[in-house]
């Protein structure tokens, strides 16, 4: 849990920096969770984000794939 606190730590400091600003131009710069990843698991590193993905492989039989994301910049997992 502790990582995925800190992806969201990560997220919103992102969002801090760039004056909650999307370069875009496409979402409010009032808005917090403006960005269209807000509501998926972010992982701050390939390497955690792919051992996710194991993880659910195993548990649930989920294959998935680990990406980077544009929006973000952080990892999430999608569906194969």
């Amino acid at each position: 849990m502790a990582t995925v606190r800190r992806a969201a730590e990560n997220k919103l400091r992102y969002i801090e920096m760039d004056n909650l600003a999307y370069t875009g131009g496409m979402f409010d710069d009032t808005d917090e969770a403006a960005l269209p990843c807000s509501d998926k698991l972010a992982l701050d590193t390939q390497q955690q984000a792919e051992a996710a993905a194991t993880v659910a492989q195993y548990q649930h039989g989920s294959s998935l794939k680990a990406y980077v994301c544009h929006h973000c910049r952080l990892w999430h997992l999608s569906s194969m």
